[in-house]
């Protein structure tokens, strides 16, 4: 828009300037005349280390303590192929650590790494914008791949997310985005399914049965995610030039392959339908920019169903207070970098 407005600005003049009495000799050649070169791919990215604690690990009954603590490293490398719009490419991989050993189960021993799913994305930050109402509108296209162990658990093949982005800033200090989601799953089975080698005994099943999918995999009763629906709202606050106080909520339904009747065996608040899981997160932080690139934030974070067991009373998104023995506040620390 600028180049084309310029172009135009240099006719108009040259329209209204004068004719010369005679022609001048033209002292410049085509070779002398410097040609910018085109904008180049811009790479980045950003590299999130995280340490937490929390979900059991707060409770006064000691026999019924179920501590967790984890170290969390995320990266996404990009690159930057557009200026117009803001189109970026990139690829998000994460991993966890887990710290202590929990009492429920094996899956938790000390020190064990989990990865998460390899994804690759597309991004428009500015995909347009609204100058008089302060608004910017983005959106992103991704493919994730299965490659931690809970998708591959549940038999997914692949995993595709659409998502939009509206960000609100009336002022320098305060900033409202918005965000919606749709994820896609495709499994290869209805149901989660597990390796017969990995256990010492043999699964339950019946010879030629059902739950037999394939030679040494036998299906659970554990129904798994056919796509999920997800929306979030923050709000951030700037202040003391470099400190920035944020506060965040989400709300994600995700929904299963099965229908369950509305029938006598079905509970008294359960309704009939697709299957379908709510899960709500709720975040407070407060975080500092050291220096350039480089950033730290303290926070707590309570992921939880948004309504209580008897689904009469909406829970307290940013402290677990309704919880009991399965609390669910977690305290984080996170360092992130930019680059």
């Amino acid at each position: 828009m600028g180049t084309r407005t310029t172009l135009a600005a240099l006719l108009l003049v040259a329209l209204a300037a004068p004719a010369p009495t005679r022609a001048e000799p033209v002292t410049e050649t085509l070779s002398s005349v410097e040609v910018p070169d085109p904008p180049r791919p811009r790479f980045g990215g950003t590299v999130v280390l995280e340490t937490s604690v929390g979900r059991g690990s707060f409770i006064r009954d000691e026999a019924a303590r179920r501590p967790l603590a984890s170290l969390y490293v995320s990266a996404r490398p990009e690159v930057r192929v557009a200026r117009e719009r803001a189109l970026a490419l990139g690829l998000a991989f994460d991993f966890d650590v887990n710290l202590v050993e929990n009492a429920d189960s094996e899956s938790t021993r000390p020190h064990q790494v989990r990865a998460g799913d390899l994804e690759l994305f597309a991004r428009w930050d500015e995909l347009a914008t609204w100058e008089a109402g302060h608004l910017s509108f983005g959106a992103a296209l991704g493919v994730k791949t299965p490659t931690s162990l809970l998708s591959r658990f549940q038999t997914k093949i692949l995993g595709l997310t659409a998502s939009t982005a509206t960000t609100w800033q009336p002022t320098e200090w305060l900033g409202v985005a918005w965000s919606f989601t749709v994820t896609k799953n495709i499994n290869r089975y209805r149901s989660a399914v597990l390796r017969d080698d990995a256990f010492d005994l043999a699964l339950p099943s019946r010879a030629g049965g059902a739950e037999v999918v394939a030679e040494g995999r036998t299906a659970t009763q554990l129904g798994v995610t056919s796509f999920l629906v997800g929306n979030a709202l923050s709000l951030e606050f700037s202040f003391l030039d470099r400190f920035t106080a944020s506060l965040g909520w989400e709300l994600v339904h995700a929904f299963s392959y099965n229908d369950y009747p509305k029938d006598a065996l079905a509970a008294d608040a359960a309704d009939g339908g697709r299957g379908r899981t709510d899960v709500m997160a709720g975040s407070i932080e407060v975080g500092v920019e050291v220096i350039e690139h480089l950033s730290v934030a303290l926070g707590t974070l309570v992921q939880q169903a948004p309504k209580t067991a008897d689904n009469r009373h909406f829970r307290f998104p940013f402290w677990d207070t309704s919880n009991g023995a399965d609390n669910r506040q977690v305290f984080y620390l996170d360092v992130t970098g930019t680059f």
